[in-house]
């Protein structure tokens, strides 16, 4: 499979893409766009709380880190990051969605 990057590419250049590549691409974003909004989450409430200029730094040099993921990641076939736990149809992820499923319903007495 290709890169997310490149089903991006092929996207937007109006290439073929397969349902599957489209499927996984998103579901990847979608993984990335989770690390990014976490990572911002957590440098603002720092700043936010006052933190002193040296744990700012610190956490600032964590989440350089994030940002090597997410590049790193886009690189990836999308299967590859995502992994079977996160795929969309395996037998792994069905295992978690319907974990995932019944803590919902568990916490809040409600079916998704």
């Amino acid at each position: 499979m290709r890169s997310t990057n490149e089903i991006i590419i092929a996207v937007k250049e109006c290439q073929p893409v397969t349902e599957d590549e489209l499927k996984l691409a998103l579901c990847a974003m979608s993984g990335i766009q989770y690390y990014l909004k976490r990572s911002l989450e957590k440098i603002l409430s720092d700043i936010e709380d006052g933190k002193p200029e040296a744990m700012l730094k610190y956490r600032a040099g964590f989440e350089k880190g994030t940002l090597d993921v997410v590049f790193n990641a886009i690189k990836m076939p999308p299967d590859e990051f995502l992994g079977p736990d996160n795929t969309p149809g395996t037998p792994e992820f069905k295992k978690r969605l319907e974990l995932g499923k019944a803590i919902f319903k568990k916490a809040t007495g409600q079916d998704l």
